[in-house]
């Protein structure tokens, strides 16, 4: 919640200014984006709606965190993404011959027994269709959905921003959800850590994208 506020804080400034040029307010823009599309309301469209968003942004936080207080009570587990979409990495590699016997992470014990299970069996996995579905729900809710082909240099910069993405969350050992959001919530220092250089991080992304974008 405390983190949400933060962030909430930052985009009620970044609305009371361009963001044209300015990559930490284009950062704040987009996060503010993606909330609205969480709680289902429309982006402001002026700095007079600041007061509508930052309530927003505060029923948002609550919401998540009642939500990740009961994953925690039924999974018995901390919210995670990351090692679901693993699992089903190394399934789909295991329909083609790859073996996880020697293998340096799914070799281990506790996860060659994770990945021995059925899919739907998996709580990471149950919890990422379910965002899954939810983010699609969220999306009729704001209105009909549009899907349209990107162009071929945009599903390459997307292919390997995901790469990308996928390895380093896996060296950090999550997301924003599992290591950032878990790790507040088990009052660990990483996962403010982690949100400070994620941020950074979101800035250069940002100034990259501008430029590959020019």
């Amino acid at each position: 919640v405390i983190g949400c506020g933060m962030v909430a804080a930052l985009a009620g400034r970044a609305a009371r200014r361009p963001a044209h040029g300015n990559p930490a307010a284009e950062v704040q823009q987009l996060a503010r984006s993606a909330v609205a599309s969480f709680v289902a309301a429309p982006a402001p469209s002026s700095a007079n709606a600041v007061g509508g968003w930052a309530r927003r942004w505060w029923i948002g936080a609550v919401l998540l965190a009642a939500l990740y207080l009961i994953h925690m009570v039924v999974a018995g587990q901390p919210w995670g993404i990351v090692y679901g979409i693993g699992i089903w990495g190394a399934k789909l590699f295991s329909v083609f011959g790859w073996s996880p016997v020697g293998d340096p992470f799914w070799g281990v014990a506790p996860h060659a027994a994770r990945l021995a299970e059925p899919v739907l069996a998996d709580v990471t996995s149950v919890t990422n269709l379910g965002l899954i579905f939810g983010a699609l729900a969220a999306s009729r809710w704001n209105g009909p959905a549009s899907f349209s082909m990107p162009s071929g240099k945009r599903l390459l910069a997307a292919c390997i921003a995901g790469l990308v993405m996928g390895y380093s969350s896996r060296m950090a050992f999550g997301c924003n959800v599992g290591a950032y959001l878990g790790g507040i919530a088990s009052a660990s220092v990483h996962g403010w850590v982690w949100f400070a250089l994620a941020f950074a991080g979101s800035i250069l992304g940002v100034r990259i994208r501008n430029r590959v974008a020019a």
